[in-house]
């Protein structure tokens, strides 16, 4: 993600998050790989996911404030 190669970034947490079902890391990760390429429902699902694992997950509940505020 962070050298935005949102397609790989996509790839590789969609198989880690086979390896490591329910890790609020890869779930927060895979949302922003999701929002980057345009898919925003799937961000919002994901990071919800999260948060349903790990409340405290300071990532994800920016992240998905970001996306709300940017709803409106």
């Amino acid at each position: 993600l962070m050298e935005m190669q949102y397609t790989d970034a996509l790839t590789n947490l969609l198989k880690a998050n086979e390896l490591e079902p329910g890790s609020p890391e890869i779930l927060t990760n895979l949302a922003m790989a999701y929002y980057f390429k345009g898919e925003k429902g799937l961000a919002v699902k994901h990071l919800n996911q999260a948060l349903k694992i790990s409340p405290e997950n300071c990532d994800a509940k920016m992240n998905l404030a970001s996306i709300y505020y940017e709803q409106n």
